[in-house]
């Protein structure tokens, strides 16, 4: 039975890892080290109480050790590194740590030179169980003030983490709370108790266990999808890349479903004329290469019209690494092409769906930067959508109040609404560091933040080029440029007060700060209704329009109602 608890908690160790290895890919390499770990320190264990000499067993004691001093170390990195604390500061906490463990393992490493560690050791066996007595000397000391050292600063680091950064998931720190202490806390029952056999494998696989589960939070915390699986899955896209020495690199499942021939291709060699599309890829390539501008081709493959770009496909700090081809069903376009050309009765019937084509093109690349966007920021998870409705209630509210309803005012709400979703665009130009950053700003950063308004005007001027209604594209400029403005005039980034503020960017940030108040993040829980229209009440003629504000207050029950069915929503989702 005691054998059986250690052979288990080996096949345990083995199957985290592989378990790691196969399902979280993009896990942190301190996760997998821990893993591996875990898996000697238990075979050490194993080796030991089956031990048939001396020398053998004090070999997996030897490797038993490995786990007691080195596993605290990169719990501690895991903490570091959830709180965003990098560079110096990790080394800072990494040096002293490796060498004060090292110095000990040493001393176990090689206790027979001296009685360092220990003054004598002996083995005995009972019912096939090998037991060693130790009697210890002063380097084990040192062992266990090392261990209740790693202890306290682990625990202190996590005090400080949810004291100081507040993007932070407290759930999280409480995992790692468990794995610190659970290894200890059997430690010192065995110490105390006077137990002879070993149970740390036991608290090993809590630990993997607990850590397989924080492993998941942490990426539930990051992007759940990214923007290049979005445009695969949802756009329809067709990907081939190829190195600078045109070698094949890779192509995605909707290109090798319309072009069987890629799959002949063979990776890292020298692309092949193996059928239509490769015959002409070669040719685009030589084209690009010599002119860049020239990277839009079209060409018919059985009864499918494509419409094919080659881009350069970039690498760290902007450097070209290949090619990109990029592969679109183009067909319905054609035949909205050869209808204009050719049915000159059927012009105006064709021009609407066109415009109406292009204009969903349009709103949809301004939804999918908006969601680029959000995917970034891992702060603020479903904000447009929530955004976008309280915007909504919001000016149906207001348009609801007035006595005479104009078809300009009709067409000022219809605007403001379908502008809302743009308000954040000029995030995109925000940097991962400062826009993911977990914790309070310094100034500088702030002044970097704060540009993402200018930045999303510019944004929302070029997207929505071309663009014939003039009061939409200002009204989108207008939310983008000045959501940060604040009655009083101390917004950002115009400072402007008042009625100076444009009356569409005073709707979006009332619905802006509403959302940040009432919405859960990953280093918050959502505020109560309550507390959050005090808030809001309390801010009126400060932070908002007095008037428009009232309004907004007037919406308490249509907003609480949208709000609780979206929380049934994710509910069910999580379920």
């Amino acid at each position: 039975m005691i054998l059986a608890m250690y052979v288990a908690a080996i096949i345990l160790s083995i199957f985290n890892i592989a378990f790691l290895a196969h399902f979280q890919k993009r896990g942190n390499i301190c996760f997998g080290i821990i893993f591996s770990i875990i898996f000697f320190a238990n075979v050490g264990y194993f080796i030991t109480v089956t031990a048939n000499t001396l020398e053998v067993a004090m070999l997996g004691t030897k490797l038993a050790y490995i786990g007691g001093l080195f596993l605290p170390i990169f719990v501690c990195l895991i903490i570091l590194d959830l709180s965003g604390i990098r560079g110096k500061v990790q080394r800072c906490f990494l040096i002293p740590m490796v060498c004060c463990s090292t110095a000990v393992y040493m001393m176990v490493l090689f206790y027979e030179y001296g009685d360092f560690y220990y003054k004598s050791v002996e083995m005995t066996k009972i019912d096939g169980i090998t037991y060693i007595q130790k009697e210890y000397a002063w380097g084990h000391r040192l062992y266990l003030i090392l261990l209740v050292g790693y202890v306290i600063l682990n625990l202190a680091l996590i005090a400080y983490v949810l004291a100081k950064k507040r993007i932070v998931s407290y759930k999280n720190m409480i995992y790692i709370v468990l794995i610190n202490i659970m290894s200890m806390l059997i430690y010192l029952v065995e110490k105390l108790l006077g137990i002879k056999l070993e149970f740390i494998p036991c608290a090993y696989i809590i630990d993997s266990i607990v850590l397989l589960l924080l492993l998941h939070r942490i990426q539930m915390h990051d992007v759940s999808m990214t923007v290049g699986n979005t445009i695969e899955e949802q756009s329809g896209y067709g990907y081939v890349t190829f190195d600078q020495k045109r070698n094949y690199l890779n192509s995605n499942k909707v290109a090798k479903e319309q072009f069987p021939e890629l799959k002949r291709l063979r990776v890292d060699r020298l692309i092949a004329p193996v059928g239509k599309l490769t015959t002409h890829i070669i040719v685009w390539m030589d084209e690009f290469r010599e002119n860049p501008e020239n990277n839009v081709h079209y060409f018919r493959h059985g009864e499918v019209e494509y419409k094919c770009k080659i881009r350069p496909l970039m690498y760290h700090e902007k450097k070209q690494k290949g090619y990109l081809i990029e592969i679109l069903d183009d067909t319905k376009q054609q035949e909205y092409i050869r209808l204009l050309n050719n049915y000159n009765e059927q012009l105006e019937h064709a021009v609407e769906e066109k415009t109406a084509h292009v204009l969903a093109i349009q709103n949809q690349m301004v939804l999918g930067m908006a969601n680029m966007v959000e995917n970034r920021d891992f702060n603020t998870g479903g904000h447009i959508k929530r955004t976008s409705k309280v915007v909504e209630i919001l000016v149906n509210e207001w348009k609801n109040s007035m006595e005479r309803r104009t078809p300009e005012l009709e067409k000022f709400c219809s605007n403001v609404i379908k502008a809302a979703p743009m308000h954040d665009l000029g995030k995109i130009a925000v940097e991962d560091r400062i826009l993911r950053k977990p914790g309070k700003y310094t100034e500088e950063e702030y002044c970097l933040m704060k540009v993402h308004s200018e930045i999303g005007e510019k944004i929302v001027e070029t997207v929505l080029m071309g663009v014939e209604d003039e009061e939409f594209v200002q009204i989108a400029k207008n939310i983008a440029h000045y959501h940060h403005e604040r009655w009083d005039g101390t917004g950002y980034p115009e400072r402007l007060r008042g009625e100076e503020i444009p009356l569409e960017a005073r709707i979006m940030a009332l619905a802006d700060v509403y959302d940040a108040l009432v919405s859960r993040r990953c280093y918050k829980e959502k505020m109560s209704y309550e507390q959050a229209y005090r808030i809001m009440q309390e801010s009126l003629g400060t932070h908002f329009d007095p008037e428009m504000g009232m309004v907004f207050l007037r919406c308490r029950e249509k907003l609480e109602a949208y709000y609780d069915g979206v929380e049934r929503e994710e509910a069910v989702r999580e379920e």
